[in-house]
Formats: structure tokens, sequence, C-alpha cells
């Protein structure tokens, strides 16, 4: 490549050669089976528009029917001009764009027959100018191309998009059934059931990748088994930010863990179980550098809390931001014994949140209790310990720990229910540790929330307090306290 801008004699060579080819366009059936018709220059530019420019993934996969093709003599002069343009970045006939081996992890490249089409394609839609505007982006000095990493919530709506930090956004998905008002993010998905988009929330991070280019790397019979490390190398060769701004924790790799980690600490914000469904890249469609699609990654259906999701307002999300920031120093903090540790009772609860049925909700909070208040290789008196512990972690006073050392009795007991029996008894008894008064049976059901919410508050107070609770812990807290 040249480097800096095209000059204009240049741009006015590459003018005249895509006016050559447009004009002499046949549009022809990439396939043969099925058997397409050809079709003219105006349909084919009223599919492109659509495709590009609405949520419309049958366009999208009617014009992938299709190929592009003008006479040898023009389309021999396009190709010498990229060829020359972009030499040092070709080989055997392919270039590595940055697009491709960051966002597909392949690092063979494509053909410059396949740049050319899209080049043409961008001709047909935009016009000759944004074509040759197209191209000379690529030839431009520090030039960027941007994208978008995108994950499908459960468990929340929102009024309004919402800037989280610069460059990300939680953007709500309309409620009106209409695939037309999805937006156009949604598009190169082709999902089969669309009602699964509605009255969902996306979070959206803006990235920029630069340079656009690198040599591709050409796999022999020989170096089969180098191929990963060379795909790596390729990897590193390209910078990807945030674009805008940066934010907590971010390591300058596409594949960052930001979406898990603000999900966690949103659900813990909201009081609510919400979860990822799918991710996916988007990248505009009228950029020369998305030739390949990105097909988006289901990281499994989530139905969501049982109920209407919940709706988050900007208190939430700012105590979410707050609790981010402390999840996300605790995890790189190679020091901190929180990071792991609370993984796995955060995790259970989340999912004690999205469950639906009560023995499971129990299990999961169970797992989750037990890795905060048991100690790992002790099997004596557990469900002594563990009420004995929780309530005093919790509990401010005498009054509350022995409300609380009552309830986590009682949260003991269903969780040997569910572990041992399968099920859970309809009621459970809260002790009240009174002659007149020996105790009430609740529902289950409606005791549940409450051990979800005592949960939630046992991971919260250890972010807050910066301390995961330890065998020194339990004897320093107990014994610098009053007794029961």
């Amino acid at each position: 490549m040249k480097g800096g801008e095209m000059i204009e004699e240049k741009k006015e060579e590459l003018r005249q050669l895509l006016e050559e080819a447009t004009a002499d366009l046949e549009i022809q059936p990439r396939f043969t089976h099925p058997p397409l018709p050809s079709i003219d220059m105006h349909k084919y530019k009223w599919y492109l528009q659509e495709a590009w420019t609405s949520y419309s993934p049958n366009c999208a996969w009617f014009l992938r029917q299709f190929k592009l093709e003008t006479n040898k003599d023009t389309k021999s002069k396009l190709l010498e001009f990229i060829g020359v343009e972009l030499d040092s970045f070709i080989c055997e006939d392919r270039i590595l764009l940055s697009t491709f081996i960051v966002l597909s992890g392949l690092g063979n490249g494509v053909t410059l027959n396949e740049f050319l089409e899209k080049l043409l394609k961008i001709a047909i839609f935009g016009g000759i100018e944004e074509g040759v505007s197209a191209f000379e982006r690529c030839t431009a000095k520090d030039a960027s191309v941007s994208f978008e990493f995108i994950a499908l919530l459960e468990g929340i709506t929102l009024e309004a998009e919402v800037e989280v930090f610069k460059g990300i956004r939680l953007v709500p998905l309309p409620s009106s059934g209409i695939v037309e008002d999805l937006p156009l993010c949604l598009g190169s998905l082709s999902p089969t059931d669309n009602s699964r988009f509605f009255r969902k929330t996306l979070l959206t991070i803006e990235y920029s990748i630069s340079p656009l280019f690198s040599k591709p790397y050409i796999q022999t019979n020989t170096d089969v088994k180098n191929t990963a490390d060379e795909y790596h190398k390729l990897r590193k060769n390209f910078g990807v930010e945030v674009k805008g701004g940066k934010f907590p924790e971010y390591a300058n790799t596409v594949f960052t863990v930001f979406h898990q980690k603000f999900c966690q600490a949103l659900s813990l914000a909201c009081n609510s179980g919400i979860k990822y469904a799918m991710d996916w890249n988007f990248l505009a469609e009228d950029e020369l550098l998305n030739i390949n699609p990105t097909h988006a990654r289901s990281v499994g259906w989530y139905p969501g809390p049982f109920g209407a999701p919940i709706k988050v307002g900007d208190t939430q999300i700012e105590e979410a931001k707050r609790l981010y920031k402390i999840l996300v120093d605790t995890t790189s903090n190679t020091t901190s014994k929180i990071g792991k540790k609370l993984q796995i009772a955060l995790n259970r609860w989340i999912q004690s949140k999205t469950n639906r049925n009560d023995v499971d909700k129990m299990i999961d909070l169970g797992v989750a209790f037990e890795s905060i208040y048991l100690p790992k290789n002790n099997t004596d008196q557990l469900a002594f310990q563990f009420r004995l512990r929780a309530s005093w972690h919790l509990g401010k006073n005498k009054a509350e720990r022995r409300k609380l050392i009552d309830e986590f009795d009682a949260i003991y007991t269903l969780r040997s229910q569910a572990v041992h029996n399968g099920e859970l008894s309809p009621t459970v008894k809260i002790r009240k540790r009174n002659q007149n008064n020996p105790g009430e049976s609740v529902p289950t059901s409606e005791f549940l929330p409450r051990a979800q919410e005592l949960c939630r508050a046992s991971i919260i107070k250890i972010l807050k307090d910066g301390e995961f609770p330890d065998d020194a812990y339990w004897k320093d807290l107990i014994l610098g306290e009053e007794t029961m």
C-alpha cells in the first residue's frame, strides 16, 4: 500500500473503471441448484438497498444467490488496480482483512474477486463516488474500521437507550411485534423465531480495529500443526479499542468479559437474574471490509425470570456501574481472594433467579451459600456452622442475628430437602426462640424470595467489604462480638 490518501489521478482512474464495470454488469445465479433466472440491475439494486438499510433477512438471503460479472477486460483492470494499491497485503491472490481475522478467527483472508465484488456492490448501493471513497479509506494512513459487539440480554427492559460508559450502550428492542421495527444489527442473523427478539435488551460495545490489512498466512500441507499459532500471531497484528473511550478492565481484545461481568453487576443492582442469550459482531454492510457475514453465537437460550422483566432506571444503572468496578477490581487483583470464590455464589444466585423450578432454585441457593459460609474440608456440624456464620456475617446486632439464625436454619432445611428428596415441603418452619411462640409455618414459595435476598445481601457485603470470609475472619468476628 502506498500510504496516505489516493492522489486525484488514481481516484479518477478508479472512478472510470467502476463506471465501466457497473454499466456492463450482469447479475448471474451463483448456484445451479436450484436454478434461478438472472435479474436486471434495477431489481438487484432494490434488493441491495432493502438488505442494507432495513431489517430484511429474506433480501440478504436472495442477494447471496447471485454474483456480479462484468467484461473480462474491465475486471482485469480493476483487479490490477487493487493489486497495485494494496500490493503489500496480497499473497497468492488473497488479501487479509482485519475484520476477517478479528471477527471470524480465520487467517487465510479473502480472494481479490470477493474484495472486488464488495466494491462493486458499494458502487451500486451508494453510487460511484461512494465506491471511490470506500476504497480511498482503505489506503488512508492510520485508517480504522468500526464494528459493534452485541449481546442479547434477558430479564430487563428499558424505556429508552442508556449510555453505560462511552461507546457502551443498553438498547431496548421494540414490543411492536413488527419485524421491520427491529434494528439493522439483527438483519444478518436470519432468525427463525423473530419473537425471541422483541421486548428484550441489547448490550452494545462499539469498537474500532486498526490497521485494516495484514499479509495473509497461507497454510501448506507441511505446516498444518502450526496453523493455530500463525493465526494467533496474525491476531496480534491488529489493535482493537473501544471507540470513543475506554472502560475499566479493557485489555485491548475484542474477546472481553465485560458483558459477563456487567450482567452480574446489573443482576445484583436490579435484584433479578440477567443473562445474555446470544452475542455477535455487527459491521455495517456498506463497509468495504465486510465481506464474510458474521453469525451469532448462541450461549444458551434462557427464558428469563418468572414473570415480567425488570424495568431498569438510572438508579440501577449507576449501582451496576459501581458493582461492576468492584467485580473487575477483585477479579484482576491477583492478591484478592474474592474473585474466583465469589463467582460460584454469584453465578448460582443468578441461576436461582432464572430457574422456574423451586427445587432447582433451592439447590442453586444451597451451593451459593455453602461456597460462602462453609469450610472446604470440614464436614462436622455443617448446619450449625452455616446458620451461625451467616447470621453473624449479616446481622448488625443480637436481635438481627437471632432472627437471621432462624431463617438460615430454615434455608439449610430446604436445601437438604431439595438435594436428598428432590422436592420441598409446602411450608417451612421459622423458629422464634420464644416459649410462648415456638415458631410459625411460612409457605415455601413465599420464603424462597427471602432466601434469595439473603444470598444477594451476602454477596454485596463481600464486595463492599472487599474481603471474602475465611477461617481467620470467622474467629475474629465471633470472638470480637457479644454472644448470641
